[in-house]
């Protein structure tokens, strides 16, 4: 990875309910930030944060229980997507000047990200879903509870390689596909660590949020679509399609997959860019 790329002007610690988060802050502009999925930490929009801080003041995050954001002992799980809109939130209120801020939050953190919107409205100048994997939002594209529920069943008895495995194989673009298989699983790695806790804590959980696409009918304004075009027919993006209809929004084509940010980070940031500050 590009040594620039990994700079940053500030970086520190913001201290919320039960955890601390680590975060890192560069550029300047309107605040916009940015929320991991399943990998958690901030390192990977270290590329296209880069090119989205020429125009942004772009705050990355490692998400509660990942990497550098420690828990408190004896944390409670069972409010934890609420918790980590309110880390969101809380990030919003210590480095926003206005107390707003553009969201941009991808796969699981794409899904954290629309439960900010409902629960911190009032924070967000406008938020970007990149292929949020929630299930209750498919609509009519069959059973994919089951799906998951095998997939973190194959993690229980077979380990975090089958499973992953599992979850990619044929449902996202091969490039990204092979990026997630071949993550580093040495059980020491804080990559393995930050993948078993997303298997243990995540993955049983935030697909299956109960939401209606009703519910984000009174926030569409502030609501921003975004799928890769290399992820066209895979179910990563089924809830933006079905957000789309229902909500009568358009979706933004970024380039790339599932990991369009990573793989294509210029190109990406310059779509994103245009969409944010020409909304």
């Amino acid at each position: 990875m590009d040594t620039q790329a990994m700079t940053y002007d500030s970086n520190g610690y913001l201290i919320v309910p039960d955890a601390s988060l680590y975060y890192e802050v560069k550029g300047q502009g309107p605040t916009l930030i940015l929320i991991p999925g399943a990998n958690g930490d901030a390192v990977i929009f270290a590329p296209i944060r880069a090119f989205l801080s020429k125009n942004f003041r772009v705050v990355t995050y490692d998400r509660r229980g990942f990497s550098h954001s420690t828990l408190n002992d004896g944390y409670d799980f069972k409010d934890r997507l609420s918790d980590d809109a309110d880390d969101v939130a809380a990030l919003i209120a210590h480095l926003s000047d206005d107390g707003k801020a553009y969201v941009l939050g991808s796969s699981s953190g794409a899904i954290v990200a629309l439960k900010t919107l409902l629960t911190h409205a009032d924070k967000i100048e406008l938020l970007v879903s990149h292929e949020p994997p929630a299930i209750e939002l498919f609509g009519n594209k069959g059973n994919w509870g089951d799906f998951f529920r095998q997939v973190h069943k194959t993690y229980e008895t077979e380990g975090m390689k089958a499973a992953m495995i599992e979850f990619v194989s044929g449902n996202i673009d091969e490039k990204d596909a092979a990026a997630m298989q071949n993550k580093d699983l040495d059980p020491n790695s804080q990559a393995a660590k930050n993948s078993k806790y997303w298997f243990d804590h995540e993955l049983p959980v935030y697909p299956y949020t109960k939401w209606t696409t009703t519910d984000f009918k009174p926030y569409k304004n502030k609501l921003l679509l975004a799928n890769g075009l290399d992820s066209e027919s895979y179910f990563t993006t089924f809830a933006n399609l079905n957000l789309s209809k229902d909500l009568g929004l358009s979706i933004l084509s970024v380039p790339g997959g599932h990991l369009g940010y990573a793989f294509d980070p210029q190109p990406f940031s310059e779509i994103l860019t245009s969409a944010l500050l020409n909304k």
